[in-house]
């Protein structure tokens, strides 16, 4: 079972990692990785140089949690309005074409609501260029149109 999902998914990445590194001397490579829910993330930065500090480690909650800003409600599911892109994905087909664009979005008010598109139009947006901050209207079905 080591490998799959919630139970040891990055370390195939990590040891690819390592044989990239090996072969370009002076070289860095980050490895990142979700579990469970996407709820904990961790991220590994390797080298082949040890750091000129040594070894640190820190405890950074504190600081994240004063960036994070104020809680933010979540908005009805048949919510239809403007609302700004926060962050999103686009989903790939098997042969690389994209699929489906994950959205979430902040209403006015601040409140978050998620929400898809499936348009090309849309897809080659957030593809090719940054879509975080950009006006959008999300639909009642869900549907999330780029203004």
């Amino acid at each position: 079972f080591a490998g799959g999902p919630w139970n040891n998914y990055v370390t195939h990445g990590i040891a690819t990692m390592a044989e990239a590194l090996r072969a370009a001397p002076g070289s860095l490579g980050l490895c990142t990785g979700n579990g469970g829910f996407t709820t904990k993330h961790a991220l590994g930065l390797y080298a082949t140089e040890p750091p000129s500090g040594g070894f640190r480690h820190a405890v950074t909650q504190a600081e994240a949690d004063a960036e994070a800003g104020p809680a933010r409600g979540v908005a009805p599911d048949d919510h239809d309005g403007p609302v700004t892109v926060e962050a999103y994905t686009v989903m790939h087909d098997r042969d690389g074409r994209p699929e489906v664009a994950i959205v979430a979005a902040l209403l006015p008010d601040g409140r978050r609501t998620w929400g898809t598109a499936r348009d090309d139009a849309t897809m080659a947006t957030l593809v090719g260029d940054e879509g975080v901050g950009r006006a959008a209207r999300r639909h009642r079905d869900g549907r999330v149109e780029l203004l």
